[in-house]
C-alpha cells in the first residue's frame, strides 16, 4: 500500500472509530470496539477503498497504524488517544418525529405483525434520522432493501425508549407495530415457503383424477401382445396341445428308429 492510500485509510479509520461513527451508520459498543466484517463493509462504500479487502484491512492495521489503532481477534478500536471522550455514552432522549431504517424485503411480513425487533448482536434496534443515510446503511445488507418509517415521536410519548449515538443515530430495544409505516412493497418469502408451495402444487396434481376416458393399454401397447384378447388360451387348452405336440414327436421317434433298422 503506498503513502497516498495510507493517509487515505487512517482518516476514514479515525473517523470511523474516534470521532464520527454515526455519519456512517455505526455503532461502536461500549469499549469502543467494532467488528472487522462490518468495518470491511463501511470501507467499501467509498469509491478510492473498493479495492480492500478483509485480509489485506487486517493487515494494515497491524503493519502501518499499530500506534492508532488496536486489534482483539475479529475486532478492532481506535486507542484512548485518538477516541473522542464520551463517544459510546448513549443517552436516553426525545426523538425526532419521524426515524428510518432499511430492511430485507423478506422480512416485511414477519415486521408487519410482530414489530421491530433488534437483528443483530449488539440488541439495538439502530435508526437514522434521514432516508439516505437508511438507505446507505440497508444497502450494506441487501442489494434493493425496504424502507420503514417509524413514528418515534409518539411511540416515545407512549413509551418506546430511545437513546442517541451520535447526531445522526438513535437505538431502541424494540418497537411495536402500530408506531411502523411499512412501504407498499411486495412482500418476498423464503425460499422454504415457496419449496412447500411446489409440494402443495405436486400434491394437488397427483390426486386429480383424469376426466378423459381411459385409454386402453393393450390396444396402444404395440406388436407385443395381441390385439384379440379372446384368441389367449386358457390352461386347459394349453395343457392339450402340449401332449398333442409329445404325441407327434413320439411318433417322429419312432419312424426315425424303423428307418434305422431297414
Amino acid at each position: 500500500m503506498d503513502k497516498r492510500h495510507q493517509k487515505r485509510l487512517e482518516k476514514i479509520l479515525l473517523a470511523i472509530l474516534g470521532r464520527r461513527p454515526d455519519l456512517f451508520g455505526i455503532v461502536l459498543d461500549q469499549d469502543g470496539w467494532l467488528s472487522l466484517k462490518e468495518l470491511h463493509k463501511v470501507l467499501t462504500d467509498e469509491a478510492s477503498l473498493r479495492y480492500l479487502t478483509p485480509r489485506l484491512l487486517k493487515q494494515s492495521l497491524l503493519l502501518y497504524l499499530p500506534e492508532k489503532f488496536e486489534l482483539c481477534g475479529n475486532m478492532v478500536r481506535a486507542k484512548s488517544g485518538y477516541r473522542v471522550e464520551g463517544l459510546t455514552k448513549y443517552i436516553e432522549v426525545s426523538p425526532p418525529e419521524n426515524l428510518f431504517i432499511c430492511v430485507r424485503p423478506k422480512a416485511l411480513g414477519s415486521i408487519g405483525t410482530n414489530g421491530l425487533r433488534p437483528m443483530s448482536v449488539k440488541g439495538w434496534i439502530v435508526l437514522a434520522s434521514d432516508r439516505e443515510l437508511a438507505l446507505k446503511m440497508g444497502r450494506r445488507h441487501s442489494s434493493n432493501p425496504a424502507l420503514i418509517e417509524i413514528r418515534a415521536a409518539l411511540a416515545h410519548e407512549r413509551g418506546v425508549t430511545f437513546l442517541r449515538a451520535g447526531e445522526s443515530l438513535y437505538l431502541a430495544r424494540e418497537i411495536p407495530r402500530l408506531w411502523i409505516k411499512l412501504p407498499r412493497y411486495p412482500v418476498e418469502r423464503g425460499k422454504g415457503h415457496e419449496a412447500g408451495q411446489r409440494k402443495i402444487k405436486e400434491k394437488k396434481n397427483t390426486d386429480k383424477v383424469p376426466k378423459s376416458k381411459p385409454v386402453d393399454a393393450v390396444q396402444h401397447a404395440g406388436s407385443f401382445f395381441p390385439r384379440d384378447m379372446n384368441r389367449i388360451s386358457s390352461p386347459a387348452q394349453l395343457t392339450r396341445r402340449r401332449k398333442k405336440g409329445n404325441g407327434r414327436e413320439k411318433s417322429r421317434r419312432k419312424r426315425r428308429k424303423e428307418g434305422n433298422r431297414r
